[in-house]
């Protein structure tokens, strides 16, 4: 059995469950979880989840673990729980990462407590409307997973704005994110959002020059009523700029990080 490991990584297999490795192995419960003990200690397997593992191939051993996009899918899936790869992690997947995000971000329908793996650490934020979310699907590594489109993942960006690194990380990731997101499918999605999320992307759409793409949330907006709001949801700090055109109370100097 020292040789599992490797066999799996021959068969294009980096992650596995107890009872897939146990019908492979043909083993007993005990044998089972001694074999699998060996390879979590040996640094070959990592525990992620309720009795799902992911090989640590050899490459990896220095790292802990293998990139998360390896192995999220089947992740994921074994939960069965909807997902997609959002935030800063899909922004950097479309180029738009100033700084290379720390954390590997994963939007959920039920958050659940943070995974670390290795070197990873990934994060689950709960949205109530993941099922409506506009998604495509990367080829990974070893497969694929879901990620979020460019224009959701703006609205994310909002919406989850403190776990992004706050306002002055936002504007600068909108600045180099927005060229590559369609108005058209920004507003069929933000039809479907809360009025104050809607003020805030177009606030922030213009503030880095993005105004064909902020048309998209002035269109919505003409058709509601709304009211004056700060740009960071619950915010207590004094913001001095004001924004008559998206009623937005916002901090002075707002614009992308050089």
């Amino acid at each position: 059995m020292i040789n599992v490991i490797e066999a799996l990584q021959v068969l294009g297999i980096y992650s596995f469950t107890r009872a897939a490795l146990r019908d492979k192995l043909g083993i007993s419960d005990g044998a089972l979880k001694s074999f699998i003990s060996r390879q979590v200690k040996g640094r070959r397997a990592v525990h992620l989840r309720r009795g799902y593992y992911s090989v640590v191939p050899v490459e990896y051993l220095n790292s802990g673990a293998p990139p998360a996009s390896w192995f999220i899918d089947g992740l994921m899936k074994h939960l069965s729980c909807t997902y997609y790869v959002g935030l800063l992690t899909a922004a950097e997947l479309y180029g738009a990462s100033h700084h290379k995000p720390q954390v590997f971000q994963v939007v959920t329908e039920d958050s659940g407590r943070p995974i670390s793996a290795g070197r990873n650490l990934i994060r689950f934020y709960k949205s109530s409307t993941i099922k409506q979310a506009d998604t495509v699907s990367i080829n990974t590594s070893t497969g694929y997973m879901s990620v979020s489109t460019a224009e959701q993942t703006l609205i994310d960006l909002v919406r989850y704005m403190d776990s992004c690194g706050g306002t002055g990380n936002v504007v600068t990731v909108f600045s180099e994110l927005a060229p590559e997101a369609s108005s058209i499918k920004l507003k069929k999605l933000l039809e479907n959002e809360k009025t104050p999320l809607v003020q805030r992307v177009g606030l922030l759409l213009e503030a880095v020059g993005q105004q064909n793409i902020a048309l998209a949330a002035e269109k919505v907006l003409a058709n509601r009523s709304y009211r004056r709001i700060p740009l960071s949801r619950g915010s207590n700090r004094p913001e001095n700029s004001y924004s008559q055109k998206w009623k937005v109370f916002f901090p002075p100097g707002l614009e992308p990080e050089a």
